[in-house]
């Protein structure tokens, strides 16, 4: 029969020696080592059999041995206590299970000296992150070191069929050292195998264990080869400064381009974060003035050339929080010449924003205080005629719902816009305005809203659109009443499982005309994309600065089918119609005229794995197609098909029609592997001017191996980044670190002349 025994420290010390000795040792936390636990702790004891020798001092225990103490086990078959020389000598399936998870294996433990020595044969340790080490034999010295003979880890899972065949990945090594205190695993002949294959050595070898979330140390280099820069790469250290902030240093050598300097520094706060990237460079650079094949390349020799991001964000209180974001380069290229991304900094390829705000939420309400920098990075943008905003204020309120559920708004704004040559604006705006929505007695639903705004406007070298040789300066404004109403009635029909919906809408508008004086600069109103989504909208302009005036009517029509399941389709369509003819926007718009065009939508969606979405603008006079834009994607994860297309009519930044299209086929093969390829097609004006891009890429993902493999083939020329073929892999080793590197070359012979923006 099992005899429960509760014991004094002498039986305590089993667990809290096996603890501290051993896998315990791994969960140690940064700052240094607890001590053992308190020997004055009572163990439990529970074997089928317990002898004890008083005259010797010594404790035996056999027979499904668990000792417990606190929230750690340790089962043997045998465990032997010897009081006098202070060893315990466990055997036998020998199990330590830790309190957070961990647990340790080996067929017999032998511990000396107050736990501080030892020897154990036949070593595993499962960590809580599921990383395995193995040894044939282990000796524990000093209390917080630990050397194993013959060693393997690996952070793999075992095969679940066969767990005996070896893990993607594994380190193997003569010699393994794990310094709890120090965080550490170091190797000594130690190659790595994957696939039980061996497939590169070292002699010597060391990174931190498993419990380490951050550490100081040389990260895997990172190389680029290509034509621009030539072999480029270079060291990567990672220092921790301290628990909230750290610097990655990365110094760095082009054979074509020389020296470069690049670091990364991050730091959190109780209240927010901040985050900032560099570099520095320098070398020659070619640009050209204009991008065109008449224009000769310059050269600016051994120019100083750089960059640097920046984001920080900081919460006030529970209602405000302030914050910035930093982009500048020293040029247009340099960011991709040198391949330098960080997606948490920096997206668009085409426009770097730096901004300064603070801002505020309240319920519904919202204030913010911004300044704006930009620094345009096409090969026609100029750093004179860019604007910057050092002041850009706002402020939306919307009230409680009143009598009838209708609501007040107020919506202020200031902003001062400045450029080193051209057109200069401060504005002060308030736009008041109330709305009620209301449903009668037999089901169709009626929006009416009034609103007025007011503009202050002081200007400079604001050009006349209609006489470009004059120019405004000085104070002006407007005042712009708007009245507007709104009313549906939708119709629907169940039969089935399938429901039936259509819904006629109408609206109109009314304001004065003449509301958009020249002395007025329109920095906010400039593109007008008119569909559906804006067919309705109050002012069919995208700021400010811009009001939609004069008397117009509204009409469209809503339909769908909704399947019980979830599935369905739905259409739109309308236009509008101005009583006096509008002038107010631009030829190609849409809205020039008394009659705007048609625009359309069609949605459907018949099965998860279906979705499309088609939107289409139809000139007014012959149904002629103005616009199109469709995006489709088809199928299940294992293969997938995407696909859009555009094709829309030239705008203030556009030279001339748009028409693209674009796909993409991914599979997702399994749980670890995806696979896609992808292009981009320009068709401009229904003539196959050649591909802009294309490229493939496969991923491959488990829990402790990821690799990732892109190509793509640009025919894109961007000063001095030629077309060409780019190619990258990645390759991550949990716990160990990532390996990437990648090349380009330049394409010849290309049939495509297309060149950046």
């Amino acid at each position: 029969m099992r005899a429960p025994l509760r014991l004094a420290p002498a039986l305590a010390l089993l667990a809290a020696l096996l603890l501290a000795a051993f896998a315990g040792a791994p969960a140690r936390a940064q700052m240094g080592m607890p001590p053992p636990p308190s020997t004055s702790e009572e163990a439990l004891l529970t074997a089928d059999e317990i002898t004890y020798d008083n005259e010797l001092g010594v404790v035996v225990a056999r027979g499904n041995v668990e000792v417990t103490q606190g929230e750690r086990s340790l089962l043997a078959d045998t465990v032997t206590y010897n009081e006098r020389v202070g060893s315990v000598i466990a055997s036998g399936s020998v199990s330590l299970i830790e309190a957070n998870g961990e647990v340790l294996f080996a067929d017999y433990m032998e511990l000396t000296d107050a736990m501080r020595e030892g020897v154990i044969r036949d070593i595993r340790i499962l960590l809580v992150d599921n990383s395995r080490f193995a040894a044939n034999g282990a000796r524990r010295t000093g209390g917080n070191r630990t050397e194993m003979t013959k060693g393997v880890f690996s952070p793999c899972k075992p095969c679940e069929e066969d767990p005996s065949r070896a893990p993607l990945w594994q380190l193997k090594a003569r010699r393994v050292v794990h310094d709890q205190q120090a965080q550490q695993v170091r190797y000594n002949d130690a190659y790595m195998e994957m696939f039980g294959i061996p497939v590169a050595y070292t002699p010597y070898f060391q990174h931190p264990d498993p419990t380490v979330k951050r550490q100081s140390g040389f990260l895997a280099p990172t190389y680029i080869t290509g034509s621009s820069v030539g072999f480029l790469s270079g060291p990567t250290y990672y220092w921790v400064i301290d628990d909230d902030k750290d610097l990655t240093i990365s110094p760095m050598y082009s054979t074509k381009k020389g020296p470069l300097g690049r670091l990364e520094y991050r730091q959190v706060y109780t209240n927010g974060d901040v985050i900032f990237d560099g570099s520095v460079s320098r070398t020659d650079r070619e640009f050209f003035p204009v991008l065109s094949d008449t224009d000769a390349p310059s050269t600016d020799e051994n120019a100083l050339r750089g960059h640097v991001f920046g984001h920080g964000r900081w919460n006030i209180d529970d209602t405000w929080r302030t914050g910035f974001d930093l982009q500048r380069a020293s040029d247009k290229t340099y960011l991709s010449l040198y391949r330098i991304t960080n997606p948490a900094l920096f997206k668009d390829p085409q426009l770097l924003t730096s901004n300064a705000y603070v801002e505020g939420f309240m319920g519904r309400n919202y204030a913010a205080a911004n300044a704006y920098a930009f620094q345009g990075l096409r090969s026609f943008d100029t750093g004179r005629t860019t604007p910057y905003v050092p002041m850009f204020w706002n402020y939306n309120y919307l009230s409680e719902a009143a009598s009838y559920g209708g609501r007040w708004s107020l919506d202020a704004n200031s902003m001062i816009l400045e450029r080193n040559d051209g057109a200069d604006s401060r504005r002060v705006s308030l736009i008041g305005g109330y709305q009620v929505p209301l449903i009668s007695p037999l089901g169709d639903v009626y929006r009416f809203s009034a609103s007025l705004q007011g503009d202050v406007y002081s200007v400079n070298n604001v050009r006349d659109p209609g006489r470009p040789d004059q120019e405004h300066d000085g104070v002006t404004g407007r005042l712009f009443p708007q009245l507007g109403a709104q009313w549906s009635y939708p119709f629907v029909r169940q039969g089935g499982e399938y429901r039936q919906l259509i819904e006629p809408v109408l609206g109109a508008f009314a304001a004065p005309n003449g509301k958009n004086p020249a002395a007025i600069p329109n920095e906010d109103s400039v593109d007008i994309e008119f569909d559906d989504t804006r067919l309705f909208s109050p002012n069919r302009f995208t700021g400010t600065d811009r009001v939609d005036g004069g008397v117009r009517g509204i009409y469209g029509l809503r339909s769908g089918v909704y399947h019980a399941g979830g599935g369905y389709a739905t259409t739109f369509f309308g236009q509008s119609y101005n009583l006096r003819e509008n002038e107010l926007f631009n030829d190609g718009s849409g809205l020039d005229g008394h009659r705007s065009d048609y625009v359309a939508r069609l949605e459907v969606s018949p099965h998860p794995w279906v979705d499309v979405i088609g939107r289409v603008r139809l000139n007014k006079d012959d149904f002629s197609v103005e616009r199109t834009e469709a995006i489709t994607v088809v199928g299940p994860p294992i293969l997938q098909v995407s696909g859009t297309y555009l094709r829309a009519p030239s705008t203030t930044f556009s030279n001339g029609r748009v028409q693209q299209a674009s796909a993409q086929v991914s599979s997702r093969i399994d749980a670890n592997w995806s696979v896609y390829v992808h292009g981009l097609r320009d068709l401009n004006d229904g003539n196959d001017l050649g591909w802009v891009n294309y490229g493939a890429g496969a991923l491959y993902e488990d829990e402790c191996f990821t690799v990732r493999a892109n190509w793509i083939r640009s025919f894109t020329q961007n000063q001095e980044v030629e077309p060409g073929d780019t190619f990258y892999v990645q390759v991550n080793f949990r716990l160990l670190g990532t390996l990437a590197g990648g090349f380009d070359r330049p394409t010849f012979g290309s049939s495509s002349t297309s060149t950046s923006n």
